[in-house]
């Protein structure tokens, strides 16, 4: 991953998500633990590029519509300030034509909601190597 590192390493792959619903987030965190992860949580866009900003993250999964700050923006402060491959994992309940029309560039994989909670897993395992 070429995300900057501005504290000290975790032992683990840390994996963000940013997902404004509590249920879908905590669902998606404690899945991800289970399998491994250190996880940080993010309520909206703008929590999300903080994050991003302070920790070293090995991957994101980013819903796309969220109060304050779009999952879209996150994209967009990734692709302007943080260059190279990214582990974006999209989930997302949007339109497939704004799913399927995302920078490849950015994007590692793409789920619509509903989705299959251990699809997330393998993608984030692939994603990282881990």
């Amino acid at each position: 991953m070429t995300f900057r590192q501005l504290d000290s390493p975790s032992p683990l792959p840390v994996v963000l998500v940013a997902e404004d619903d509590p249920a879908i987030r905590l669902l998606v965190t404690r899945v991800l633990q289970r399998a491994g992860y250190a996880t940080e949580e993010a309520a909206d866009g703008q929590e999300a590029i903080d994050k991003i900003r302070a920790k070293r993250i090995s991957a994101i999964v980013l819903d796309l519509m969220m109060p304050r700050v779009s999952g879209f923006d996150v994209l967009a402060f990734l692709k302007a300030h943080m260059p190279g491959r990214k582990c974006v994992i999209v989930l997302s309940a949007a339109a497939q034509h704004l799913i399927d029309g995302l920078d490849d560039d950015l994007i590692y994989a793409r789920f619509r909601k509903p989705f299959e909670i251990d699809a997330i897993v393998d993608t984030v395992r692939q994603c990282v190597g881990a």
